[in-house]
């Protein structure tokens, strides 16, 4: 039998047990999976989810049971407020970023008078100026928020007087600071028209670790006609995401989770609502073609860079480590010193500059007739000076020139001692100068053991992509199929295609003929027993030129499609006529999902792959984990390409870079640690706002540099030519620092430039 990694009939008979205690178990399994307002990735609440399905799996017995980690980044909330004038303070929810961007504010806030428009059709706005104003509109306006910002608004309020709608998404594509805000209370909360209001908002992208997991049943017979053990992989995303991300329930989702859970799962996929990263992650693993990407070469580069952090520690811990020799690090450290020590004198010219100019601005405006208040700032920047012009007191300019200079003494040391790479005799340093040498060499000294963090982190998802590898490289993956259900109907099908970009332009749906063969053969035979089915036919019988048009959701996506650039059949099992109209939306809970066509389902589901008593019983060959008629060859084209970084043995950092400006140079020549990248796998080429939008989903990777300033791609599909990228380094509130241009946008493959 083939059923994932081999399936055993005994375990599935004790965990699929009789229908009534299955629906008992999978409504205990969605209340668990719901119990929290979302499960977005890297999240306490996700954790918590992943924790219940790990030992739910556990339970189960499965052969083996293992997650794969892997590095992720997702925004945090530090506060989002709504400050009524003489009132009460409101709590708001932020809505999902517009690309990378999150709807943050300037420290001081937005101010504005309440102005409330309802469903914000064009009338409504004709009768009421909105420019200035904080404007409050229904969940489902439509293109109502997007109005409303084009006439002015500072900021949009939404509240949510019916069912939300998914059909109303509330995001642009562009990357672009658009003030918009959910409020979760009573509308009749919000203050009414004219009273002034101020909104606060702070969030900003943290580094977080995805968290995919696995179960492995074994077969009885795995070998089939492709000579080896076969694999087919059952999955479901566990993460959560949405128009309010922090209130995405995902119930949807967590049903179908909920059914695997019950029956025979594989996989649970985190961070999919970003780019698939989480099954990219694992179809990564079992790189087998690509020498310089293989798992192998990537725990060699670790190996290295491991290497070079010891070596640095060791010089760091020296008594003098300016001088100390060090053959293999020594310039790796006078380089760090001097780009630190570099910033810092610019730091200080900085001010000098500003501060002359500030002077200069305010003899051109007042002359000899300059007020106390401004003379006093003069002083202050001056100093004060006898009748000979001698300087009395220092100012802030003299201070700030004297410190600069300690800098410049500092880098001049620097730049000698790079001329001996042995290593220098010891230096007298002018105390002031061996204070800024402290500092930086602390500074380095808290980079190190950073890097070194997050190579633990490395090493950890390492040897899980090790395991991945070790299992799948001698095996053939039959079909990835990933469970999609919902409570519409009570029927099932198989859905072909995928339209995200991460789907292979090269995996054709026409391709699927055999696969469909299979799960005719097994409907014929269950008709022929007479056996309950809730399978729709029309989407095995190829009657469908695309079976697409089964899934009634404006959208198709699924865990599978990265699985196309490997050559691999993936699908679908969705329910007929599926319109996740609650999807992404605060009202995708339980009690909106008809649970018991779920359950329907899930049970026909897993009655159509293995053997179940008193349901399949006289056609357990024509079940699909049995059926010879998926032992097929590829005929999809693989197609996959990636840009990774890596580590020399000569302990040089090579890879994709987001690359900004030390102060006072013209030129990005500089490693952006902690940047956020938008890694964008198609172009836009519309400059038109689109309301058809992915449910749920981003259609591009987020991406986060590494200490190294680095970042991953891939794997991906097709040419270069289509992808793009784009890069923020953002301050503690969230704010924008520094952006890259659009000449750096096609180079996402080798660098972005910020400024």
């Amino acid at each position: 039998m083939r059923f994932l990694a081999h399936i055993r009939n005994a375990v599935l008979a004790l965990a699929l047990t009789t229908v009534a205690s299955f629906a008992q178990d999978f409504n205990a399994d969605c209340q668990a999976l719901t119990k929290h307002p979302h499960r977005l990735s890297g999240t306490k609440e996700y954790s918590e989810a992943a924790d219940y399905v790990y030992g739910r799996l556990q339970s189960m017995k499965p052969d083996d049971l293992f997650e794969q980690t892997f590095p992720s980044t997702q925004t945090e909330t530090i506060s989002a407020t709504m400050q009524i004038e003489g009132g009460a303070t409101l709590e708001l929810m932020p809505m999902r970023p517009n690309g990378i961007i999150p709807p943050v504010t300037p420290v001081e806030g937005v101010t504005g008078p309440i102005v409330h428009i309802g469903k914000g059709t064009a009338n409504d706005f004709d009768k009421v100026p909105v420019e200035n104003c904080i404007v409050v509109l229904d969940y489902n306006c439509g293109q109502g928020w997007v109005r409303a910002l084009r006439l002015g608004a500072l900021a949009v309020v939404f509240t949510k007087p019916d069912l939300a709608d998914a059909r109303n998404p509330h995001f642009a594509d562009a990357n672009v600071n658009l003030l918009r805000y959910y409020y979760n209370g009573n509308p009749a909360d919000l203050p009414k028209d004219g009273v002034n209001v101020t909104l606060k908002s702070s969030i900003r992208w943290v580094p977080t670790v995805g968290r995919n997991i696995f179960a492995l049943f074994k077969g009885t017979d795995p070998v089939f006609s492709q000579k080896k053990d076969e694999i087919m992989i059952l999955a479901a995303n566990l993460d959560s995401f949405g128009e309010v991300p922090n209130l995405a329930p995902g119930a949807r989702s967590a049903a179908s989770c909920a059914a695997l859970l019950r029956h025979i799962l594989v996989a649970f996929f985190d961070n999919q609502a970003r780019g698939h990263q989480g099954s990219s992650t694992f179809y990564r693993a079992i790189e087998n073609d690509k020498i310089d990407f293989k798992v192998e070469t990537r725990m060699e580069s670790h190996k290295w860079e491991t290497a070079f952090i010891g070596e640095m520690r060791e010089l760091l811990a020296q008594p003098d480590p300016l001088t100390a020799p060090a053959p293999n690090v020594r310039r790796r450290l006078l380089d760090r010193l001097a780009d630190k020590a570099q910033n810092s004198a610019h730091v200080y010219k900085d001010q000098e500059y500003k501060m002359n100019d500030e002077v200069m601005g305010y003899r051109k405006k007042y002359g000899h007739d300059i007020p106390p208040k401004i003379q006093e700032r003069i002083t202050e920047i001056n100093g004060t000076f006898d009748e000979n012009g001698k300087q009395l007191t220092p100012g802030l300019l003299a201070k700030a020139s004297e410190t600069k200079h300690t800098w410049n003494e500092l880098q001049r040391v620097i730049g000698h001692q790079k001329r001996d790479i042995r290593g220098g005799k010891p230096v007298q340093l002018d105390p002031a100068v061996k204070r800024n040498l402290d500092e930086i060499m602390d500074q380095v000294r808290a980079d190190i053991e950073a890097r070194a963090k997050e190579l633990e982190l490395e090493q950890k998802a390492l040897e899980a992509d090790k395991k991945i590898y070790d299992l799948f490289s001698d095996k053939w993956v039959t079909m990835h199929a990933t469970i999609m259900l919902g409570g519409t109907t009570d029927k099932w099908a198989l859905i072909i295609g995928g339209e995200s970009s991460m789907h292979s332009w090269q995996d054709n749906p026409g391709l699927y003929g055999k696969i469909q063969t299979s799960f005719l053969n097994l409907h014929k035979a269950r008709e022929a027993k007479g056996l309950s089915n809730h399978f729709l036919l029309e989407s095995a019988n190829q009657t469908l030129s695309l079976t697409r048009v089964i899934w009634g959701s404006v959208t198709f996506v699924h865990t599978g499609e990265p699985a196309g650039m490997f050559g691999i059949y993936n699908l679908a099992f969705g329910t007929v006529q599926e319109a996740t109209m609650r999807e992404g939306t605060p009202d995708d809970t339980l009690d909106n999902i008809n649970l018991a066509n779920v359950i329907a389902q899930a049970d026909d589901i897993a009655a159509a792959i293995c053997p179940i008593p008193s349901v399949s019983d006289g056609i357990a060959d024509e079940l699909i984990g049995n059926q010879t008629g998926l032992s097929l060859k590829r005929n999809i084209v693989v197609n996959k390409e990636y840009v990774l970084p890596s580590f020399t043995d000569d302990y040089t950092v090579k890879g994709p870079m987001v690359m900004g400006m030390l102060q006072g140079t013209s030129i990005p020549n500089t490693p952006m640690r902690g940047a956020t990248v938008q890694f964008r796998l198609t172009r836009s080429f519309s400059l038109a706002y689109n309301e058809n939008k992915h449910l749920a989903f981003d259609n591009f990777q987020v991406l986060r540099t590494n200490s190294n300033g680095v970042y991953s791609l891939g794997p991906v599909a097709g040419s270069w030519g289509a992808r793009g990228g784009f890069a923020v380094i953002f301050d503690k509130n969230g704010g924008i620092s520094e952006v890259s241009d659009q000449s750096s946008y096609p180079n996402v493959k080798f660098r972005l430039n910020t400024f």
